[in-house]
């Protein structure tokens, strides 16, 4: 099966080229504004996509689902959109567990947490046989690299639950600048994210193979 995963269109998806696969993956971002019309536009363009199954997690830039969760699920409820939000679904027999939770460092907003405690409960949630983690924040130390705060800016008790649970593929976006892949042992790591700091799309779905 082939997977086309991106992240991070901020509002401007109808620029995205999207190329052909079986399981589109979103992981997040999917406003600027986060309003009605700027979620309901998104919807139907991810619904209007060909592939055959649809995964969407959201970001911290998504305050409308955050807020109006039960209006948004109203939104994608005949669409075919998985929407997960610590959540397992089952493609052809892999699993896939989609998270919107993202590390506040410099970037308040929805689904956000600040201490290992808070941290520790939402990455435990994770089953321990998954074939597909996808989340919203990066692991520290992968594809996490922040030139505005010049360190990295991934979490490390993600890190670690990736690390013990070793996915075949971790799928993220949040840190635009970091857009690319990392291998480390069985898993492989991949940002997404198709924006640039002012949230024009400068980079291309990443396509994967399951």
């Amino acid at each position: 099966m082939i997977i086309v995963a991106l992240s991070d269109t901020h509002g401007n998806h109808r620029s995205v080229d999207v190329p052909p696969g079986d399981i589109i993956i979103h992981c997040g971002d999917i406003t600027r504004k986060s309003n009605l019309s700027e979620v309901t536009d998104f919807v139907e363009w991810f619904a209007g996509l060909d592939f055959k199954y649809k995964i969407l997690v959201a970001g911290n830039h998504d305050r409308f689902i955050r807020k109006k969760k039960p209006e948004f699920l109203e939104l994608i409820r005949s669409h075919k959109i998985e929407y997960l939000e610590n959540d397992v679904v089952r493609v052809n027999g892999h699993s896939i567990f989609g998270s919107p939770y993202t590390l506040n460092y410099g970037c308040l907003g929805a689904f956000t947490y600040s201490d290992p405690p808070e941290a520790e409960r939402i990455w435990s949630l994770i089953p321990q046989n998954i074939d597909i983690l996808v989340t919203h924040a990066p692991p520290k130390g992968f594809r996490d690299f922040s030139s505005t705060e010049n360190q990295n800016a991934g979490c490390e008790v993600l890190r670690d639950k990736v690390l013990s649970i070793k996915p075949q593929y971790h799928i993220f976006g949040h840190i635009h600048e970091s857009y690319g892949i990392d291998s480390h042992g069985d898993s492989v790591f991949v940002n997404v994210s198709l924006s640039n700091g002012s949230g024009e799309i400068v980079n291309k779905p990443v396509v994967l193979q399951l």
